[in-house]
This record gives structure tokens, sequence and C-alpha cells, in this order.
């Protein structure tokens, strides 16, 4: 019986030693501890871990966590039920602290770093991009955005032929869509979502987007 999720690779198998070292130390930090937690439980959930010479046989006390579908809660939800809008913004910066610090630590000495077609993708992500996480209250409800800054023009962008007007046309390169990809399942991992496509419902427990936050490309939503 196959579950549909990819294996992990040797580099996944470091990233969860590596997080399985941080929550177990001593001197780690009860926030620190707390993000780590978080990331081990995205990455156990994410791949088939029975998949022959690649399962994880140090599991341990993780290997029978079980994760909510994200059509309907985040896989953290029920950690965030009771918290407020900023406090569930500064978990998602401390997230994508967490994954670039584990991302790059990775990394073998010496080694060129290409993007992951699984993960990886804020770890993969040129050093100078920023990440700022803001949340807000508004009538009716709430959002929290998350703005990248300092893109690298070359790195970000590239002229592309657009899968809708199929013309070729400035866009988002592999390597962004993939980031903003990671940082939307970060976002959404706080989140719930009920809404129904046929009656148009939106019924979120906050909204929000991926935007740039600076540069020529100030203001897209990716």
């Amino acid at each position: 019986m196959t579950t549909g999720k990819p294996a992990p690779d040797t580099r996944v198998h470091a990233k969860v030693k590596r997080l399985r070292e941080l929550i177990e130390h001593k001197r780690t930090g009860a926030h620190e501890r707390d993000t780590a937690a978080r990331m081990l439980a995205r990455i156990l959930a994410k791949y088939d871990w029975r998949s022959g010479a690649t399962a994880d046989p140090g599991a341990g006390p993780y290997a029978n966590w079980h994760f909510e579908d994200p059509r309907v809660f985040g896989s953290k939800y029920n950690q965030v039920k009771n918290a407020s809008l900023p406090q569930i913004a500064k978990l998602i910066r401390a997230d994508i602290r967490l994954a670039q610090k584990i991302g790059r630590s990775t990394a073998a000495p010496g080694q060129i770093k290409l993007l992951s077609p699984i993960g990886d993708a804020i770890g993969d992500a040129p050093a100078e991009i920023r990440y700022s996480v803001r949340s807000q209250y508004y009538s009716g409800g709430g959002s929290i955005d998350i703005y990248l800054l300092d893109i690298p023009e070359e790195w970000g962008w590239a002229m592309r032929r657009h899968p809708r007007f199929g013309k070729t046309m400035l866009q988002p390169t592999p390597a962004l869509d993939a980031l903003v990809e990671e940082l939307k399942g970060i976002h959404r991992a706080y989140n719930y979502d009920g809404g129904d496509p046929y009656t148009d419902l939106v019924w979120k427990r906050y909204a929000g987007e991926i935007a740039v936050g600076n540069g020529a490309h100030n203001g897209l939503v990716l």
C-alpha cells in the first residue's frame, strides 16, 4: 500500500537528525524547541517513512503523529486556536527562520545548493532575501501577510511563457514559485478553511497573501 508521498532522501534524513538534536539538546530554549518540533512534524507528515531502505527507524514518539487534512484544518491549528493573530505571526516568523537555519546547515561544505523538487525552498533561497510577517485585524476578521524583501532580480524573475495568456512575459522563476509555495504551507499550517467554492463562501481563521515588499515589483501578489 502506497501513500502517494515521496520517499525521504539523505538530505531529508540529515534535516530530521538536526531537528531531533535541537529538540533533545538540554541548552535549546523552549521557544526554539517548540519551533523545531513544528518543523519536524511537517517533514514527517510530508514523506513516506515506510518505504523500505529509506524508512526512519528513529522516528520514536513522532512516528504515529496524525495530521488533519490542510484543506480543512492546518496541521498546527489546534495549538493556536485560542491565540491572537500577532501570536500566530510570531510563530510563522520563527518557522521561516528555522527553515533557513536548518536548510543551510544540512548542505555539505563547498556544496553548490540546487533547488530541491520536494522542498527546502526557504533554505535554498538567496540569503539576502528578507521576510516580513504582518498581522492586522479589520471589521469581520483579520489577516496575516508575508512580504518578501530584497529578492535578487536575476534569481526571482525571468521571461517565461504565461500558462494562461499564452505569451512571453516577465514572471517569477520556478525557484521563486517554489519558495512561495513553501511559505504558503507555513501560512496555512495555523489556519482553517471551511469555504465552499459553489457558494463563494469564504470561512477562514485569517486571510492573507504572499507578496513582494519592495523593489521594482513592490506590491505584486505571488
